[in-house]
């Protein structure tokens, strides 16, 4: 017994020597009930960036529930952290830009940097640099044709906004929203066609004015529209019957590229009718007293938004996004003041017209058909 005892006097001092106890843990073994268990990581910071890689999913969910002037004031703080201007690429008049860059700069203290051109230059631009690796814009702006190209191409990021429900939906996509809304509408010269002679439906704007037409030479996303979603889908057409009323009207007719100018064109006594200048030209031409009228109008309307989006590759996420709802709130009201036709419902103007907007996957999908339709076949009877 006596040396039994002196084995554990001996195992004991054994083990004290080597820093442990019969009842220690080792180090870096797992705490005991008394001994609550640290915090552990569960996200790895790199698969982190790896998903999130601009930071735009980040500032979503900083502002996830946020509205108002709630939300805009959450946003200014996160995007004073960004370092570096907010790039906006745009194909929007720069007349038209100013006031709308001015006033979102005193209400945000961000001043955003345009790069300014033609829709398809800019998407031109956008899909060089994303290519070369090399993206530059926070915010692109222009028509939506252009859009669902860069759309298709996974050159836009996702939209979230509580402020898209002030668009009109057909100009609402999950990656861009409307601005404002190219109106295509008919006009004619009150110096050539008496309030009695205006036409009062699209068969008789195509049948009645042989030779005292003009149309507009890019406009195959309009005819094609009008063919395939009024004549064809409404008016009970066939497709042949509806392109050759748009060849009949081009025979002996005119043809001119840019709305503006065939507008000038036709207050000038160029021609007399026009069936696809923009609503908001002829209103402001009207307005000032020139011989042009679109009332009562020809329906449908024909719609093509103009659009804005967050670039896949953003760089200033909080500031793009901030851009993005400053135009489709307070920016709709400067664009409805600066004579263009804002997507918001409640400021279009256009509410009590018949309209259709463009099918733009569509028109997309089948523009070689429509442009070599619209070139080749109705403009080249211009004239004849």
């Amino acid at each position: 017994m006596a040396l039994k005892r002196l084995l554990v006097v001996v195992l004991a001092f054994f083990l004290a020597a080597c820093g442990g106890s019969p009842s220690a843990a080792p180090e870096g073994d797992p705490p005991t009930a008394d001994a609550p268990a640290a915090e552990t990581q569960t996200t790895d910071p790199i698969e982190e960036a790896s998903a999130d890689p601009t930071g735009l999913e980040r500032v979503y969910a900083e502002v996830e529930g946020l509205t108002g002037a709630e939300r805009r004031e959450a946003l200014i703080s996160l995007a004073e952290g960004e370092a570096g201007d907010l790039q906006l690429y745009t194909s929007q008049n720069l007349d038209d830009f100013a006031p709308i860059s001015d006033a979102f700069q005193e209400a945000t203290g961000i001043q955003p940097i345009p790069y300014r051109a033609g829709a398809e230059t800019v998407r031109q631009r956008v899909m060089e640099e994303a290519a070369a690796g090399q993206s530059s814009a926070d915010v692109i702006q222009f028509h939506s044709l252009e859009m669902t190209v860069l759309d298709r191409e996974g050159l836009l990021a996702p939209l979230r906004s509580p402020e898209t429900d002030n668009i009109m939906s057909s100009a609402v996509s999950d990656n861009w929203a409307g601005t404002w809304l190219n109106v295509y509408i008919t006009a004619w010269s009150t110096d050539a066609i008496a309030p009695e002679e205006a036409p009062q439906s699209w068969e008789e704007v195509l049948t009645e004015y042989d030779g005292r037409i003009a149309l507009e030479s890019t406009d195959w996303g309009w005819f094609g529209t009008l063919v395939k979603d009024y004549f064809v889908a409404e008016q009970g057409m066939s497709e042949e019957e509806a392109v050759a009323l748009f060849t009949e009207a081009a025979t002996g007719g005119a043809a001119h590229q840019g709305h503006t100018a065939m507008a000038e064109l036709l207050v000038a006594g160029e021609f007399d009718i026009a069936p696809s200048l923009y609503i908001d030209r002829v209103t402001q031409m009207k307005g000032d007293g020139l011989p042009i009228e679109w009332q009562e109008p020809v329906e449908p309307l024909i719609v093509l938004p103009d659009g804005i989006a967050i670039s896949a590759n953003v760089s200033h996420p909080a500031k793009a996004l901030l851009y993005v709802e400053f135009m489709l709130t307070d920016g709709q009201q400067m664009l409805a003041d600066a004579g263009l036709t804002p997507a918001s419902p409640e400021l279009s103007g256009i509410e009590s017209y018949e309209t259709i907007t463009v099918d733009l996957d569509s028109m997309l999908d089948q523009q070689e058909k429509w442009q070599t339709l619209y070139e080749e076949q109705v403009l080249s009877a211009v004239g004849g």
